[in-house]
This record gives structure tokens, sequence and C-alpha cells, in this order.
């Protein structure tokens, strides 16, 4: 953010992750379980989503190394302890505080 850089810029893993591996990923952090149903007869679209840190990398010689899950999990503690620390709601489980 102090790199003088002023145009968009990509920010993200360069792990390749599918729509159903993401909802799974994030009900697993979330300790929640889902019935999906596939429209098989629906478009697909693309397989999957990726960062190209590649313009990243080269502006600002630096690249995030934390993976997708690990991420999720600490912004999804984060938000809780955030929404608890307002009085807007309480986690269903006591979730471990994530330091700032």
């Amino acid at each position: 953010m102090e790199s003088g850089y002023t145009k968009p810029i990509n920010l993200g893993t360069e792990e390749l992750v599918t729509i159903d591996k993401l909802v799974d990923m994030v009900c697993q952090v979330a300790g929640k379980r889902l019935e999906k149903i596939h429209l098989k007869a629906e478009p697909q679209g693309v397989r999957g989503r990726n960062s190209d840190n590649a313009l990243l990398r080269r502006i600002l010689g630096w690249q995030p190394t934390t993976p997708l899950r690990r991420g999720l999990e600490v912004t999804y503690r984060w938000i809780w302890s955030e929404l608890e620390t307002r009085g807007r709601a309480k986690p269903p489980v006591p979730l471990q505080v994530v330091a700032k």
C-alpha cells in the first residue's frame, strides 16, 4: 500500500480452487454442513479460479504466502471476534481470538 503504485492490482492465492472446493473449505472452517446441488444441465463456466500474481511480484517484489484455507480460518475468527466485540453476535462456539 505504500509502494506508490496507484493502479488496480490482483492480490490473492495462486492456488487453483473450484467453487465446489471453496464451499467445502468455508463449511469446514465454519463447522457447517451444506447440501450442494449441482445443476449439470446449466452452463459450467470456468473450472476454477486463482490469482495471477505476476504483476504483483514485478511491481512490489512480493506475493502472498498464506494458503487460502488458513486465510479463511483467520478471517472467519476475526469476523466473529469483531461482531462479538461490538455486541452484534456471539460465536456459535468459543473461537480462538486471532491477534491483530
